[in-house]
């Protein structure tokens, strides 16, 4: 070996998690700080949750859940890593009508919702690949909650004012296909909706 030859020193530099790494592998660690539902959910049946881990540092991890309890199940899901007191508040902004909300109430309702709906032949949103970190784990150390999905036993889809004509038909022929012809209620206004509350014991 030449005796001009030195030996390199290699400075490892320390890894830094990007945001989802992070939520999929960290974010279970962090207390709940927040748990938040839209206040008409139990009359619309859409759900919208806000679940907030807080950090050490004050700042936030935040999932937030679009829920169709009668039909589709998960149908958006968004998240946001690290957000500032200031950020978090301008986040829960864009739904003004919070109130506080039980965390195993709101697990319940995005896990049934979406089981309910995969009887059915849909699927969560891609976005929960990585919110459902933001969550408990789904298992038996969360208290199981008899909460009805659909309405009287039978998927209802109510028609959004985003979905076109091939969207309804796809839901349509999807619903005709797991829970057969009659099985199923379609309303195309939201102003022929009125129902009374979901129960929840």
């Amino acid at each position: 070996m030449s005796k001009n030859k030195r030996s390199k020193i290699i400075q490892l530099k320390p890894t830094r998690l990007s945001s989802e790494k992070y939520i999929k592998t960290q974010a279970r660690s962090l207390p709940i700080a927040e748990c938040l539902i839209n206040s008409d959910w139990e009359s619309t049946g859409i759900s919208s949750i806000i679940i907030a881990r807080r950090h050490k540092t004050g700042n936030m991890t935040v999932g937030l859940y679009l829920t169709d309890l009668f039909c589709l199940g998960l149908k958006d899901a968004q998240y946001r890593f690290n957000l500032s007191p200031e950020d978090y508040s301008d986040f829960k902004d864009i739904y003004p009508d919070w109130k506080q909300c039980d965390y195993t109430l709101a697990h319940n309702l995005i896990y049934g919702a979406i089981a309910f709906a995969e009887d059915y032949g849909f699927k969560p949103c891609k976005e929960f690949s990585v919110a459902q970190f933001i969550l408990d784990e789904d298992d038996e150390n969360v208290e199981l909650l008899e909460i009805e999905f659909g309405l009287d036993g039978k998927p209802f889809y109510m028609t959004g004012p985003y979905d076109d004509k091939v969207k309804i038909a796809s839901i349509i022929n999807t619903l005709t296909r797991t829970a057969g012809p009659g099985n199923f209620t379609i309303v195309n206004d939201e102003e022929d909706f009125n129902h009374d509350k979901l129960d929840v014991d």
